[in-house]
């Protein structure tokens, strides 16, 4: 049974429990208790008390709850937990007069409501692991360098799209952390494939090297802290199909998430971007395109990502290709949020920003 700090039972509660156990078919994976007074929901599961059947909750292998890595918001862990049992697993409610939950309250920062709206769609959405070889859409890329902790989380938005269709290129990029192994950890998919450095290239050297092994026609750049939206593949392919080759980039609007302290994400709201791309807004403000979807022969076209730049391709390499890119193609803004942005204290971009307004005079000069 799993409780919350300061609940309180009376000496009467465990022989009511073990009367409600003793009625369990053997298709049960536990019980929820609830408040006699207020019926539960599957939302409260998660601060209920929850008495879980051993035997099914070991089904996933030894990780039977999702760590910090796999689910980066420690109050969904139980909710997660209901919704993988309950595709072959039922459950029961039990009404009691003799538990007192623990009176919480949430932080004045914390948008709960709002957070629950943003993650629900992530936690019901399945992942479809696929040993196919039909030709992607869309080619998913994530370059990364010591980012093990937060990888299996952007991996895992990618396989629970609700468009399959897709190729995921990662490029490890000399990493010193776990990501070899978070990598060898992966689920066999014939849709994913694997491009390792010896030692660290930088951003715009990655993408370049996955830019000549996609297979698609479009290149969807995700950042390895970062994860998609369940639909983002949905609705950036339906879009595309109506694309004119003029058209080089999409983007669309995201959510915003502060790292306040490792592991604790603090939801910012909705970012709405202009729908009209204004290259000297777009430098002055320096403002983020997510999701970038490229056309890859644009992409090639123009020579991919340049390295020329005063950080040699490592720092604000999306800015670099997306200002190349806007002289000779269009954007296509999608309004609507598409992809989950986390900002860090302490990655390399928030680190980096007090370069940015001398590499905007660098390449407002080129």
């Amino acid at each position: 049974m799993t409780i919350q700090a300061g609940d309180r039972f009376d000496a009467t509660f465990l022989q009511e429990l073990n009367e409600q156990l003793q009625r369990v078919s053997v298709n049960c994976a536990g019980v929820f208790v609830h408040p006699k007074h207020k019926s539960g929901s599957p939302e409260q599961s998660g601060k209920a008390p929850s008495v879980w059947r051993t035997a099914a909750v070991k089904q996933g292998g030894p990780a039977c709850f999702s760590e910090i890595e796999r689910l980066p918001f420690e109050q969904y862990v139980m909710y997660e937990k209901w919704i993988q049992l309950s595709e072959a697993w039922e459950w029961q409610h039990m009404l009691t007069e003799h538990w007192e939950p623990c009176a919480t309250k949430a932080p004045s920062w914390k948008r709960s409501e709002e957070e629950w709206k943003a993650i629900k769609p992530i936690l019901h959405a399945k992942s479809r692991v696929q040993h196919g070889t039909a030709d992607p859409l869309i080619s998913v890329v994530i370059s990364t360098y010591n980012n093990a902790e937060y990888l299996p989380w952007a991996i895992r938005s990618v396989y629970t799209q609700s468009n399959a269709q897709w190729e995921l290129l990662i490029v490890d990029d000399g990493s010193q952390d776990q990501t070899g192994e978070v990598l060898r950890s992966l689920e066999r998919d014939s849709r994913i494939r694997f491009i390792e450095n010896e030692s660290n290239q930088g951003k715009a050297g990655c993408l370049n090297q996955a830019l000549r092994q996609v297979r698609s026609r479009w290149l969807l750049e995700l950042d390895a802290d970062d994860w998609l939206a369940p639909d983002c593949l949905d609705v950036l392919t339906a879009q595309v199909q109506s694309a004119s080759h003029s058209t080089a980039l999409f983007h669309g609007n995201y959510y915003e998430w502060y790292e306040r302290k490792p592991h604790q994400l603090l939801y910012s709201g909705v970012r709405n971007m202009p729908g009209l791309f204004d290259k000297q807004q777009f430098l002055t403000m320096g403002l983020p395109l997510v999701p970038r979807l490229y056309r890859v022969d644009a992409l090639k076209q123009i020579g991919g990502w340049s390295q020329e730049d005063p950080s040699h391709g490592r720092l604000y390499e999306d800015f670099e290709v997306i200002t190349r890119l806007s002289k000779d193609f269009s954007f296509r803004h999608i309004p609507t949020p598409l992809y989950h942005r986390r900002l860090r204290r302490f990655s390399i971009t928030h680190q980096n920003y007090a370069h940015f307004s001398n590499w905007r005079e660098w390449i407002e000069k080129q």
